[in-house]
């Protein structure tokens, strides 16, 4: 079932999605990534890290006539750091790395360096029936 979510994106700092997603790529997580990302536009930290590897759509609320892109989800909130919590309380449905935040602020015209984006995620949530 794909639900569609809608509140803030957060961003990484430049240089930090790219580490996480090369230590993913090492094997030196949990959740590995695979190593060709070349079908991804980008790439966003997500609230659950059983969605590490998943595909996600992404788009700006404020944008109705922007396509959804198609983002990799490459890391999850922590919740020994404060992180998952931190997000579940601000509505931040994800953390887009520092290139991605450029491209928003152009297409938008608006510097959301260090801002917020005002987004919708789309995601495929399995349910599983019950026994």
């Amino acid at each position: 079932m794909l639900v569609i979510v809608t509140g803030t994106l957060s961003q990484y700092g430049p240089g930090r999605m790219e580490s996480n997603i090369a230590l993913r790529q090492a094997g030196e997580t949990a959740h590995d990534l695979p190593m060709d990302l070349s079908r991804y536009e980008g790439f966003v930290a997500v609230l659950n890290c059983d969605d590490v590897g998943k595909t996600v759509y992404l788009r700006p609320v404020s944008c109705s006539e922007c396509e959804w892109r198609k983002f990799l989800a490459a890391d999850c909130a922590g919740k020994a750091d404060g992180g998952y919590a931190w997000m579940k309380e601000g509505n931040i449905i994800g953390e887009i790395g520092h290139r991605d935040v450029l491209y928003y602020s152009e297409l938008l015209g608006k510097d959301y360096m260090g801002r917020g984006i005002p987004a919708e995620m789309a995601i495929e949530v399995y349910r599983y029936a019950k026994e």
